[in-house]
């Protein structure tokens, strides 16, 4: 979609996946947001674009690679929980949004982070399909995946997720649904451009 058009593509998951990914190294209990909240003062989450990909860093350090495994996702969802962390990545994501158009995913962008946004899309799939394309996206990368576990911890993030406190995922109530269970990626952006088309 940002490629095709033209606008910068930002990937809120990703600021998630490396914040928890800094707690892990640094030894802190993920399932104990006091801990993970302790070591925020010492995160500085910044991106770089090339070519409109984002390239994440943490203190300086690409973990652009780093992020994309099973267990980043895990921990994401975990260090989600945590109210100053979320503060932290909605004022970057915001921040990021206000001087250029914007591709935005992440699992609260319509209901907290962009609530004013031109065009809220809540994309979704089953789960079995949102599994076959995670195994292959993680066999595709050389890492080890099983479906039946890939599936199980899916399974737990959308619990974690749909039932947290603070910016539980739910879908706004203005938003676009899409089942793309059945659909190609260009299948999808077709939809997305159509309803863009429809209310510019």
């Amino acid at each position: 979609m940002a490629d095709r058009l033209g606008f910068a593509y930002v990937d809120t998951g990703a600021f998630y996946r490396a914040i928890g990914l800094f707690c892990a190294e640094d030894g802190a209990d993920l399932d104990n947001p006091q801990d993970v909240e302790s070591r925020l003062p010492g995160v500085s989450i910044s991106v770089r674009y090339d070519n409109s990909r984002q390239q994440t860093y943490i203190n300086g350090r690409d973990v652009t690679a780093d992020i994309r495994t099973q267990a980043a996702a895990d921990g994401a969802s975990k260090v989600a929980r945590v109210p100053g962390l979320r503060e932290k990545v909605v004022e970057l994501a915001r921040s990021i949004s206000k001087d250029e158009d914007v591709v935005m995913d992440g699992r609260d962008i319509g209901t907290v982070v962009l609530p004013n946004a031109d065009l809220k899309i809540y994309l979704d799939a089953s789960i079995q399909t949102r599994t076959h394309r995670r195994v292959s996206e993680l066999l595709n990368n050389g890492q080890p995946a099983e479906f039946e576990v890939v599936m199980k911890e899916i399974a737990e993030r959308d619990y974690r997720d749909k039932t947290r406190e603070i910016s539980p995922l739910r879908v706004a109530d203005d938003a676009v649904v899409i089942d793309s269970s059945d659909m190609s990626a260009e299948q999808v952006c077709d939809v997305i451009i159509a309803e863009l088309t429809r209310i510019s």
